[in-house]
């Protein structure tokens, strides 16, 4: 945290620094659960909305990685909840899928999409299926998900 300061105080600018994939900090950031990191940066301006080569957001990062105080701090700060990589998945398909049910909780609570579906027609509900993950069934289901979707 310190040297992050360090290097704001200095100049460096949170959303001009990216790496050879499109990654900035607060995506990397997110990527890996440093909650403290993500408010700080958060706090400094940084692009919560920034998507990377992939498409993939810091919200759909931290989904995918289970991280609940980070996708929390995300979507206190106001994130779309819906974008969507570059395969049409959200962050809620990639938490259904993982089994993260604390954050499958979480976003529909903020606008998420339960029936939105990827490129290949699978929603969150079938992602959840296939992994066997139950107890996400039953919320995405109690949360309006659509059993007989046509894709």
């Amino acid at each position: 945290m310190e040297v992050l300061q360090l290097l704001v105080k200095a100049g460096a600018h949170v959303n001009k620094i990216e790496d050879a994939h499109g990654h900035t900090p607060l995506t990397l950031a997110a990527r890996q659960g440093h909650t403290k990191v993500v408010n700080c940066l958060i706090g400094c301006g940084a692009n919560i909305n920034h998507t990377d080569q992939d498409g993939w957001t810091a919200l759909r990062s931290a989904a995918w990685g289970g991280h609940t105080e980070v996708v929390s701090a995300l979507l206190y700060a106001g994130v779309k909840v819906d974008c969507a990589d570059a395969d049409s998945r959200t962050a809620l398909r990639a938490a259904a899928w993982g089994g993260h049910e604390d954050i499958v909780l979480n976003l529909p609570k903020h606008g998420a999409e339960v029936n939105k579906a990827d490129n290949e027609g699978r929603t969150a509900l079938i992602a959840a299926a296939y992994m066997g993950h139950r107890e996400i069934v039953e919320h995405l289901l109690d949360h309006g998900a659509e059993l007989n979707k046509r894709l």
